[in-house]
């Protein structure tokens, strides 16, 4: 049976229309390493991740999600972050994302003096952003600007309490000094065990817990050297009978 040009054209291309259909159902959909690299991450594979966002990258280089992505994969796996956190903040320069990642990148690396101005201003900009408080604390530390407070206000907000409050006292106890007069040291002490106390209570892993029992030990070796265990209410009424005031527990910030 013999068609007209005009059917057998239109029929031709419905069979190529078809045979392109059945192709594409075979080979599935179309690939999507972006996709594969927030499963991987969202799985905890930073490893698998990592390599679904090169694959990205590689497909589109200036996909700022991509390289954001990659950094946070290369931050878990514990690998140089800086060059991906630098590429993102390129791409991105007015995300408070890319100045946070900038910024743990760079502390990551070793390099406080560059993380803490990224830090301070991706957390001045979301105050909310608590997660942010112990790595700028400890930035801050590092370029000599830390203080025992610092690391207070992250454990009251309930970020990072059992480290925050165990940096808090490494801090105090580091301040006090050989030149500390005794009522400095039993004033002090009797502030920094119920930190202490509290961190125990918060602790989830054996690297904190061991820190922890590293400034108690410290704790022990200096109340040794002001005569044993001395409590605040001790020190207060020992200098209320020397006509002074002992100072208050700092409030809370």
């Amino acid at each position: 049976m013999s068609y007209p040009r005009t059917v057998r054209r239109r029929l031709a291309i419905l069979a190529s229309l078809a045979l392109m259909a059945a192709a594409c159902s075979e080979e599935g959909p179309p690939a999507d390493p972006y996709a594969d690299g927030v499963r991987a991450a969202r799985a905890a594979d930073p490893s698998a991740a990592a390599e679904a966002y090169r694959a990205a990258i590689a497909a589109s280089p200036r996909d700022d999600r991509a390289w954001a992505g990659l950094t946070r994969a290369q931050l878990r796996l514990g690998v140089d972050a800086t060059e991906s956190a630098r590429r993102l903040a390129a791409l991105a320069p007015g995300s408070n994302d890319a100045r946070e990642l900038l910024g743990l990148a760079l502390l990551a690396s070793g390099d406080a003096e560059g993380a803490r101005p990224a830090l301070e201003r991706a957390y001045a900009t979301d105050p909310r952003r608590h997660r942010l408080c112990f790595p700028l604390a400890r930035a801050r530390e590092r370029t000599g600007r830390g203080t025992p407070l610092h690391y207070r206000r992250c454990a009251d907000r309930g970020v990072d309490v059992a480290p925050s409050l165990v940096a808090a006292t490494r801090l105090s106890l580091d301040r006090l000094g050989d030149a500390a007069t005794p009522h400095a040291v039993s004033v002090t002490l009797a502030r920094l065990a119920p930190d202490l106390d509290r961190a125990e209570q918060a602790a989830t892993n054996d690297q904190v817990r061991q820190a922890i029992a590293a400034q108690r030990s410290r704790i022990a070796r200096l109340r040794a050297g002001v005569g044993g265990p001395v409590t605040l209410d001790a020190v207060r009424a020992q200098a209320a009978a020397l006509g002074a005031s002992a100072p208050a527990c700092p409030p809370a910030p």
